[in-house]
């Protein structure tokens, strides 16, 4: 016999599961135009990581300090991991400062929710997740359309060498993961392991 089930037959109140509601904490008004808590700690989030930055990087010296380690490691781990390696060589520079931002951002947001007094991830209510992939959803198919040409950017999507009748199931497969599946998933992966974690710590 489990020991709810114990607590139960003794008269205590039992376990009372936790459901969404836990995830609508309303601080300032009401409704659709209320400041929540994880509004309140996205501000906070952002304040942080701007005062870090700046007061990791106000001076230079020639051996740095702790901060401005941490600060280092944590651009050249995106700087030379993430956008180098992905991007590309010749590219990539123009695009770490909005990865290093995000990558900071998302970071500080995760570790909220096991850190007190917070103990909120700020990433398990949807709006963010998916205002951050529709900021990169911008920046991407600009980008691409840019560089390639209208044309040239959805002809890239269909490899070279395809038999024909093949070519139009292909070009609609590849269409939705570029404009539907490969944003929607980005958004829901990093939702889904904020809200199961939580739900589980509650």
């Amino acid at each position: 016999m489990s020991i709810i089930a114990l607590g139960m037959e003794g008269g205590g109140d039992g376990f009372t599961a936790p459901d969404a509601s836990i995830f609508w904490e309303p601080l300032i008004g009401e409704g659709a135009t209320a400041i929540t808590r994880p509004v309140f700690l996205m501000v906070i989030a952002g304040a942080l990581v701007a005062w870090f930055l700046l007061a990791t990087t106000k001076r230079r010296a020639l051996v740095p300090s702790k901060g401005r380690m941490m600060t280092e490691g944590a651009y050249g781990l995106v700087r030379n991991s993430i956008a180098k390696d992905i991007i590309g060589s010749h590219e990539f520079l123009r695009f770490v400062p909005l990865l290093f931002t995000m990558f900071l951002l998302i970071l500080v947001n995760n570790f909220f929710g096991v850190i007190p007094p917070f103990n909120y991830p700020t990433m398990s209510r949807i709006g963010f997740p998916i205002g951050l992939v529709l900021i990169v959803y911008v920046v991407y198919h600009v980008v691409g359309i840019r560089h390639m040409g209208v044309g040239g950017y959805f002809k890239h999507m269909v490899p070279p060498g395809l038999p024909g009748w093949v070519v139009p199931v292909v070009f609609v497969l590849e269409l939705m993961t570029y404009f539907i599946t490969r944003p929607l998933t980005l958004a829901l992966r990093l939702f889904g392991n904020m809200f199961a974690g939580h739900m589980v710590l509650v």
